[in-house]
């Protein structure tokens, strides 16, 4: 309290309250930061978590593909057959649109390595499976069966197994950031705790110190007074 002795009373009050004020901002822009800091499992695409939804999306329409494919073998008549194949060109739109959403939302170069990866598997299986359809459309459907057993179900599996790897990655890749925002979060309450604590000291051994002072004051006006009297 050196310093604050150099002011008068009411500099002191204004620099000690100057002190608390940036103490209290302080507190206040850390909370801000903390609650807004960048997460690439909460941004605008969906980060990890809609990554991870996508791939999910494409293993199912891709495994509905093949089941409608078996479908078409199986009807009876061509009102059947249309309805399955344009179920089948349905399901290849809606892979397209979710690979392109994929595409859009990488957010790490392993993420744009699995998607390279994943681009010529997709075109494979696509390749087999308009053979197929035209086997199909041509009645030939014993020859279908044999060729959806031989290119087209080998293709769609690889294909699933380059997604499933790429949901573990994903996976992975999310639990390590959750734990990271956990870690950093802990440590950012750590910090409140301490920076609230010392603005709370720091309030108390101020008003102990100006308490200290106005009591010295009014002793020495009361010894003036009681000379003045006495004199």
């Amino acid at each position: 309290m050196n310093f604050l002795s150099n002011f008068g009373l009411s500099k002191r009050l204004y620099t000690m309250s100057f002190v608390l004020v940036v103490a209290l901002v302080g507190v206040a822009i850390e909370a801000y930061f903390s609650a807004n800091t960048y997460s690439p499992s909460h941004n605008e695409g969906g980060g990890r978590t809609g990554q991870l939804l996508r791939i999910s999306s494409l293993e199912l329409d891709v495994t509905r593909v093949s089941l409608q494919l078996r479908h078409a073998m199986l009807v009876k008549n061509s009102n059947d057959l249309s309805a399955t194949l344009a179920d089948v060109g349905d399901k290849r739109r809606s892979i397209e649109k979710t690979l392109a959403d994929y595409k859009k939302n990488l957010n790490d170069q392993n993420g744009q390595e699995a998607y390279d990866k994943l681009v010529p598997q997709i075109k494979a299986f696509w390749e087999t499976g308009e053979a197929n359809i035209r086997l199909i459309q041509e009645g030939r459907k014993d020859e279908a069966f044999e060729f959806l057993v031989a290119k087209t179900i080998p293709a769609r599996n690889v294909l699933l197994t380059a997604l499933a790897a790429e949901t573990k990655r994903q996976g992975e890749r999310l639990a390590q950031e959750q734990l990271s925002m956990q870690q950093n979060a802990s440590s950012t309450s750590t910090q409140l705790i301490v920076l609230v604590t010392l603005v709370a000291v720091s309030l108390l051994g101020f008003s102990w110190y100006l308490g200290g002072v106005l009591r010295r004051r009014v002793i020495l006006s009361q010894d003036a007074i009681n000379r003045v009297r006495d004199g």
